[in-house]
């Protein structure tokens, strides 16, 4: 086990996980079983230095590691699995966030994001991207999901609401937005033109701005 822990979690089995900078680990009760990348298997821990991980309501523990790359291991089966259902695995992803209806959601600052769906024991995947026409810039900045279950997704070119599976831009002005807060029937945002000042978007605000 590495001294240099970067993140703990619990699975719904009640065992320990540890996220290092040298792999995972996991205590199955008697040991450490330590979990590394492996050369000869594209589907192994993509890298082993860790940044987070979380565990599903369908048992898939997701990790995010530093070098931009997330896995996605079955702790049912204990192995790790193509989650984009179309073998893209490798694209770059660095952060993600686990949605109210199972979804989960990738992005990075230079690669758009991605909408992972597992339903009747297979992954599927959305791709939202410059290049696709969905999405106006490839930088993106947070995925959210408000406290009424509404996905924000803010890049450095327009924030945008998906719905439906389709993306509408709500900033004609095409700002960048930086970072969103999310409480009760709140939302702060913070763009670019000002960095230092929380924007709350009340309900008349936000009336406007959903038009």
């Amino acid at each position: 086990m590495s001294a240099l822990t970067r993140y703990m979690m619990q699975d719904n089995k009640g065992f320990i996980w540890l996220g290092t900078l040298n792999g995972l680990s996991y205590y199955d009760g008697n040991s450490f079983v330590n979990i590394y990348p492996n050369i000869n298997n594209p589907l192994s821990l993509a890298d082993s230095r860790i940044r987070s991980m979380e565990e599903d309501p369908n048992g898939f523990m997701w990790i995010s590691t530093i070098s931009s790359f997330i896995s996605c291991y079955d702790l049912r089966h204990g192995c790790f699995v193509d989650f984009t259902g179309n073998g893209e695995y490798k694209e770059n992803y660095s952060k993600f966030i686990i949605l109210s209806d199972n979804s989960i959601w990738l992005w990075h600052n230079q690669n758009g994001c991605r909408r992972v769906v597992y339903q009747d024991g297979k992954f599927s995947s959305q791709v939202y991207k410059e290049k696709s026409g969905n999405l106006p810039s490839d930088q993106v900045q947070f995925v959210l999901e408000s406290a009424k279950g509404e996905v924000w997704i803010g890049t450095n070119k327009g924030l945008l609401k998906y719905q439906n599976g389709k993306t509408a831009n709500l900033d004609p002005q095409q700002q960048s937005w930086e970072h969103i807060i999310s409480y009760d029937k709140y939302t702060c945002i913070i763009t670019d033109k000002m960095k230092s000042t929380v924007i709350p978007i009340l309900r008349t605000n936000w009336k406007r701005l959903r038009r």
